[in-house]
């Protein structure tokens, strides 16, 4: 009875039907002769955004989740701003701090959705379908092992935690939803041969791994001198 409820409540909301619509016009006009192959499949942006702006809450971490995402993309050629690498994950992290604890999974998706739409998106000139599919993925992903990793290893050092997470993370975008081994933390350091001299040894997910131990090692540095600070 609770699960026929749960259903009947889903269906009947407005959101779900706005959610569907939104997915499915840009989807139909991919297929369309004369039309591009993304489908302006960029209004799906709307669905996410739109619960994050309704309070000033949401709407300072909605802006950090868009710093994270430039960030993210002008350390990758081009502009090829590889240093920002050790700082990728900050607007993320600090933006967390903003967590209230509730609809925790919400936020995490929608950071793993934006970056994972503006990191692959040569692949709307091929077709929406994958564009979207991957992105979807990818946020799911994010959610399950790195933000997963952050808040069930409590035990864990906070630095170990994020360095584990997001291997673990992109590790599985590289097997799953399609597989893409695609722009990781480390990728960013192409051109700073003595830190990449490492992936001999370990490979780029220990790079990564160097990456996020050290960058969230420093921002929780400075969260608990802040918080001491503050009392």
């Amino acid at each position: 009875m609770p699960r026929a409820r749960a259903i009947r409540t889903l269906l009947t909301n407005p959101l779900v039907w706005i959610f569907l619509v939104l997915s499915a016009v840009p989807m139909a006009l991919a297929f369309v002769p004369d039309l591009p192959a993304h489908g302006y499949g960029h209004v799906w942006y709307l669905i996410p955004l739109w619960f994050f702006w309704r309070k000033p809450a949401e709407r300072r971490r909605l802006l950090l989740y868009i710093a994270g995402v430039l960030l993210w993309v002008i350390a990758f050629p081009d502009p090829d701003l590889g240093f920002l690498g050790w700082i990728l994950l900050w607007p993320y992290l600090l933006a967390r701090e903003q967590d209230d604890g509730a609809n925790w999974w919400r936020a995490a998706y929608l950071f793993g959705f934006l970056r994972a739409h503006a990191g692959f998106y040569w692949l709307g000139n091929i077709h929406f379908a994958p564009w979207w599919g991957v992105s979807l993925g990818s946020s799911i992903i994010f959610v399950l092992c790195f933000e997963g990793t952050l808040r069930w290893l409590k035990p864990v050092p906070y630095a170990l935690r994020a360095g584990i997470g997001w291997v673990l993370y992109e590790w599985a975008h590289s097997w799953f939803f399609g597989g893409f081994p695609w722009l990781y933390v480390a990728h960013t350091q192409y051109r700073a041969l003595p830190v990449i001299q490492i992936a001999d040894l370990v490979g780029a997910y220990g790079v990564t791994f160097l990456m996020v131990f050290l960058q969230a090692a420093v921002f929780n540095l400075l969260r608990r001198r802040r918080f001491s600070l503050e009392l």
